[in-house]
């Protein structure tokens, strides 16, 4: 059979009822038969003609359902193949429960009615007749047949007509329902039963309830079927008054949309996300998409954007809104902005109004719009205007440092000239030509100041240098003798104020009205004066003039160079009492080296005493300090004894009593036995009271003496740490016992440390007097807690030392352990306390302390100590 179907030949058949055969070729029908079970028992040549595909297939005792299969596979349009098993289950479905008669079409554009008829026995009878003639209707119903809409027509009265297709490619389980006889309303019962989602019952029963469309287009309706597939749904009224339904799958549409929105608000993501201002524009150079980073950069709220907004409008707002700091005519610098948006332009830095700036970088897109970076650069500007400044101020400093540098290698190289050589006259001409040059100036001289014959001064032009092309007035008449005023007074008072070294500076617009007339004769238009000074004289004046720059600046360490330099000149202008001046300047500067070597000696011997008198009174402090503790101690010896002593003193006074009345008894001679029993007894009971409480006294007195000779000496020795610390807070009862403070102490048994104990209960006594002095405000209950634990290294032991008090300030932590720090200084404090602590710590006991403490939160002191201290052990030479 599969050979002759690859040879185009039909396949062998099984014998059929030659009636049933003649019966089929008349009326041109192609049938097949099948069993109860479905399965195929023959068929007729016409049948393989009406479906060649199944040529290959066909054979007695195939099930049905392989022959539906081969016909979906062969007319189902490619996008309908992935639901393949939904038109085979729908075909399968109409095969079992079978309509009269009902027409299909295929893929070829063919019409094929299809009748069923079960026979009494169970067989099934299937009769395809090709009914495409029936179904002609030229052009119009080709392109009907050919569009992948599908379309389905009713009369007005809702019966069924025809449908194309495409409709039942789209809805298979319809196909058997096109047939004469179905309705409108019959075909939506089915699709919201089979085909629709099942959350789409609800609006395919509104759909059923709708009155039938007129005219006008209705809007579209989407429902979503059992595949996840959307189908769109339209009628509209035809002009014979029948009514077109109209079915569409849209799901690749709404797919791809659903995806476009997805991508746009993961766009709109991105771009809100960027901190800098994002723009957007379309070929039309209007407004598409922004981030709230561009509005918040441009102070534009919600609302003051829109799509579609052209961006020449965006400028001219802002221009009128006074956004931008723009420069030159608006016209002018709306044409640079507009050319450089549409121009592939380097980045734009555009001023604000307000001061900021933003760099604007613009490119365009390959859909030829324009997409926009908006970055505030306000901090990147001024630290670049920074930078510049900062270059523009070096190159200044530069430029004046290498001034600078000039003069002072012109007063230097002068001074080897002028200082004790024959040539310091040429020396100060070469001084005032150096000078010159490295200032900058025009005119360099000295007016020097001699005494005039006859009583009196005079000023004369003695030196000057000029730059090239500046006349000289060397040679002028009216610069040489100049006489100083002759009244005594005012001659006083011109040296007096030349003699405070201040510099003048005048100009055509600076000075006196007179000087500005003489420095206009002269041509000068800046002028500054520098006074020659030396050895409390008054030697002439030095002067530098700008025929070209007016009022030039002077820097104060230019003006305190030439004020060297003039120095200099006033101490070779008088080169003639040099030596005498000298002499007297080395006496007299030896004489004040003297006085000050003496006032430093004495102020050195003045130091140390200081000093001295400072580690006195701070070994006195300390001593104090031990005294005071030893007098807590006398306190608590005091405190302690006073209890067991009361009680013994009590008991022997009861004793004495008893022993009076006794002996008064045994006196009258009537003493009985019970009396004398009574009275044995009675002693026995008060001698062991009065030795028990002697025996408590005895122990605290020896323990109140070790404490005190420890806290008196340096002594060292072998004891534990537990007993001992016990001892110690014994004595320190006094102290917070009447108060609302509790001490506690927790120290495991068999701690023994080779130390100095004097050491270790100077220690505890001044952190405890410490807690209660400053941690606890007045009126408040505290704790304090000393914890006793092994050290971290083997042989040390940690003192864990803490309070729940107010703490120590910021402050004030890193101070606490200086000598004279306190906080109570008008309250008795002494500032030494934790100083003690920490040297005793540190040096007698080789041992580490640290602090840690909060406000609010208490201190704690951990103190880290070697079992055996520093030093020669205990019984070592």
């Amino acid at each position: 059979m599969t050979a002759a179907s690859r040879s185009g030949e039909l396949p062998s058949r099984p014998v059929l009822d030659p009636v049933l055969d003649a019966i089929a070729a008349i009326l041109g029908a192609g049938f097949c038969l099948l069993d109860a079970e479905d399965r195929l028992l023959a068929w007729n040549d016409t049948y393989l003609k009406l479906f060649p595909e199944e040529a290959d297939l066909l054979r007695p005792g195939l099930p049905c359902e392989a022959t539906i299969r081969r016909f979906f596979e062969t007319h189902l349009e490619p996008a309908e193949r992935p639901f393949i098993d939904r038109h085979v289950a729908a075909a399968l479905e109409r095969h079992r429960n079978p309509p009269s008669t009902y027409t299909r079409q295929c893929r070829d554009g063919r019409w094929l009615s299809l009748e069923v008829r079960r026979l009494p026995d169970g067989r099934l009878l299937k009769l395809f007749t090709d009914v495409t003639s029936r179904h002609d209707g030229g052009a119009m119903k080709e392109a009907i047949t050919a569009v992948d809409v599908g379309l389905i027509r009713y009369a007005g009265d809702g019966t069924f007509q025809t449908a194309n297709r495409a409709a039942s490619v789209l809805f298979p389980a319809l196909v058997g329902q096109f047939r004469s006889g179905s309705t409108r309303a019959d075909h939506i019962r089915l699709l919201a039963k089979s085909v629709l989602a099942p959350g789409e019952a609800p609006r395919a029963e509104r759909l059923l309830a709708m009155p039938q469309p007129d005219t006008a287009p209705h809007e579209p309706a989407v429902l979503r079927d059992r595949d996840g597939r959307w189908l769109q749904f339209e009628e509209r009224r035809q002009d014979d008054g029948g009514v077109l339904m109209i079915w569409q799958d849209v799901t690749a549409r709404i797919d791809a949309k659903a995806e476009l929105d997805g991508l746009r608000l993961r766009m709109t993501d991105a771009i809100e996300s960027v901190h800098d201002g994002f723009v957007l524009f379309d070929a039309e150079d209007r407004l598409v998409l922004w981030n709230d980073a561009y509005c918040r950069l441009y102070g534009l709220a919600e609302g003051d954007l829109r799509p579609g907004t052209p961006f020449r409008t965006l400028i001219e707002t802002a221009i009128e809104r006074g956004l931008y700091a723009q420069s030159g005519e608006v016209v002018d610098w709306m044409g640079r902005r507009l050319r450089h948006h549409r121009g592939d332009a380097p980045p734009l830095d555009m001023p604000l109004a307000d001061g900021r700036w933003i760099r604007m970088t613009e490119r365009p897109t390959h859909e030829g719009g324009i997409v926009g970076i908006h970055v505030d650069i306000t901090d990147i500007k001024r630290r670049e205007a920074a930078v510049s400044d900062s270059e523009r101020r070096l190159a200044a400093t530069l430029a004046e440092a290498a001034r600078r540098t000039a003069m002072l290698d012109a007063i230097g190289y002068a001074a080897t000239q002028i200082i004790g050589r024959s040539t310091w006259r040429a020396g100060i001409q070469e001084m005032l030509a150096r000078l010159g040059r490295a200032t900058g100036t025009d005119r360099t001289y000295i007016f020097e100041v001699r005494d005039r014959p006859g009583g009196g001064f005079t000023s004369t032009y003695s030196y000057e240098w000029v730059a090239d092309g500046v006349p000289a007035l060397i040679g002028d008449p009216k610069m040489q003798d100049h006489p100083l005023p002759g009244d005594p007074s005012v001659l006083q008072a011109l040296i007096e104020q030349r003699l405070t070294g201040e510099v003048a500076l005048s100009g055509w617009n600076i000075g006196s009205e007179l000087e500005q007339m003489e420095l206009r004769r002269q041509g000068v238009r800046s002028n500054l004066k520098v006074p020659i000074l030396f050895g409390g004289r008054w030697w002439g004046t030095m002067g530098f003039d700008d025929v070209r720059e007016d009022e030039r600046s002077w820097l104060p360490d230019e003006i305190d160079v030439l004020k060297s330099a003039a120095s200099l000149i006033g101490a070779a202008i008088e080169r003639g009492r040099m030596d005498e001046e000298l002499r007297r300047s080395a006496a007299d500067l030896e004489r004040r080296v003297e006085e000050r070597t003496a006032e430093y000696v004495r102020v050195n011997e003045q130091l140390q005493g200081t000093v001295a008198d400072l580690r006195r009174t701070q070994a006195e402090l300390v001593q104090a300090e031990k005294m005071a503790s030893l007098a807590q101690l006398v306190a608590g010896v005091a405190h302690e004894i006073n209890t067991p002593v009361g009680t013994a003193l009590t008991a022997a006074s009861h004793l004495e009593e008893r022993a009076r009345s006794f002996a008064a008894v045994v006196a009258g001679g009537q003493i009985r036995r019970s009396e004398l029993e009574r009275f044995v007894d009675r002693a026995g009971e008060v001698s062991r009271l009065l030795l028990s409480n002697l025996e408590r006294a005895a122990g605290l007195i020896r323990e109140f003496k070790q404490v005190a000779v420890d806290q008196t000496s340096a002594e060292r020795r072998s004891f534990d740490l537990g007993d001992y610390l016990e001892g110690v807070l014994v004595s320190l009862g006094p102290n917070y016992r009447r108060t609302p403070h509790s001490v506690t102490l927790r120290c495991p048994h068999g701690i023994v440390m080779d130390s100095f104990p004097g050491a270790v209960s100077q220690v505890v006594t001044n952190l405890v007097i410490n807690a209660l002095a400053h941690a606890f405000p007045e009126g408040r209950a505290g704790s304090v807690t000393l914890l006793v634990a092994p050290g971290p290294q083997p042989g040390r032991v940690i003192l864990d030392f803490a309070d729940d008090g107010v703490g120590i300030p910021p402050e004030n932590i890193g101070r606490i352990f200086d000598p004279f720090f306190t906080t109570r200084r008008g309250t008795g404090g002494s500032g030494l306390g934790l100083h003690i602590v920490y040297n005793l710590v540190t040096a007698s006991l080789g041992g580490q302390i640290t602090v840690e403490s909060a406000p609010g939160q208490g201190t704690r002191f951990t103190v880290i100590l070697p079992l055996v201290a520093p030093g020669p052990v205990n019984g070592g030479g």
